[in-house]
């Protein structure tokens, strides 16, 4: 179908990727846009995208008729309501886009479904998946219903599974604040034995996947998206941009592992925040990287990569005096 004949149904359009999403659709000449959302941005008011109101955890009674759906919504933060959600409220969906004809269904995943351990160097779509805490279990589960459920409806579908996504966003989110003040004023350091990976993606290449996945190319298919980089190549860009000296300094892997796991300690003891603890440790050690190059065999490239998209996560930074 030519896409300015389609109707697009879009499940948390309102959301900081959906956002992003929903302003790359609205480049394009698509017949009628349905955003499906109770967090819709205000600035999408009176452009082409029509409000319908969605319930993920109730009855799904749409007057409408998509030829895609793109399902973004998801509960990230509410462990109660992970399942209901995430789960069951993407069988909801999936259920509704059967009876309604859709096309394709494309959804939004995660690469915390591998649930891949610390060091477990290149993680591809084949990967042996051990989801770790209820978030990564129920989209796992999620994708599982997915395939299952539109290869015995033969509706074609996509899964795409960013990692850790970074941009400009309107929620009060500063992703990478604390790394970028850490180098500016001179207190961060490396540790571990050898360069860690960073796994980050910009908002932007998250879009721009999303409006690729309309392709039958990437019909049936799971698809990485991350633009990841050595962590020395990521801290580089960013005192670059600040203007500041590389850092240099480097801590004993053992020191550094050892602090990290008392300050955690010391936080859950006394609720005190800490500016290094087991997580920033991991962060500074870990060697697995998620490729996401599988998607560029479709034709697909990625319009803004990791360095240009720290490089406007710092100048926003600045420019808000942050």
């Amino acid at each position: 179908m030519e896409r300015f004949q389609m109707k697009i149904l879009v499940t948390g359009g309102g959301g900081f990727i959906g956002n992003y999403f929903i302003k790359g659709l609205l480049r394009l000449p698509i017949a009628e846009i349905y955003l499906a959302s109770r967090n819709a941005d205000k600035a999408l008011k009176g452009s082409a995208v029509k409000p319908v109101r969605l319930d993920l955890t109730g009855r799904l009674d749409l007057d409408i008729s998509p030829d895609i759906v793109y399902h973004l919504a998801g509960e990230k933060k509410d462990v109660q309501m992970m399942r209901e959600v995430n789960v069951e409220g993407t069988r909801r969906i999936l259920h509704w886009s059967a009876r309604k004809g859709v096309k394709k269904f494309i959804f939004l995943s995660s690469v915390g479904v591998y649930g891949a351990p610390k060091d477990s160097g290149r993680v591809s779509e084949g990967f042996v998946r051990a989801p770790k805490n209820i978030y990564e279990e129920t989209k796992n589960e999620a994708e599982q219903l997915v395939r299952e459920f539109s290869a015995a409806n033969r509706m074609p579908f996509t899964v795409l599974q960013p990692s850790n996504v970074i941009g400009i966003g309107t929620s009060g989110a500063y992703p990478l604040l604390g790394l970028i003040k850490a180098i500016k004023k001179g207190y961060f350091f490396f540790a571990g034995k050898g360069d860690a990976y960073f796994n980050y993606v910009s908002a932007e290449d998250v879009a721009a996947s999303l409006l690729k996945a309309m392709d039958d190319v990437l019909d049936n298919k799971v698809f990485i998206i991350n633009t990841p980089a050595g962590l020395r190549t990521a801290v580089k860009t960013i005192s670059d941009e600040l203007g500041v000296p590389m850092p240099w300094k480097k801590i004993p892997d053992f020191i550094a592992g050892t602090a990290g796991a008392l300050a955690s300690r010391l936080r859950s003891a006394t609720g005190i925040r800490v500016p290094f603890d087991s997580e920033r440790y991991r962060e500074l050690t870990n060697t697995t990287f998620y490729d996401g190059t599988a998607i560029l065999k479709t034709g697909f490239s990625y319009p803004v990569g990791i360095e240009t998209a720290l490089r406007t996560l710092v100048r926003h930074y600045r420019d808000k005096g942050l």
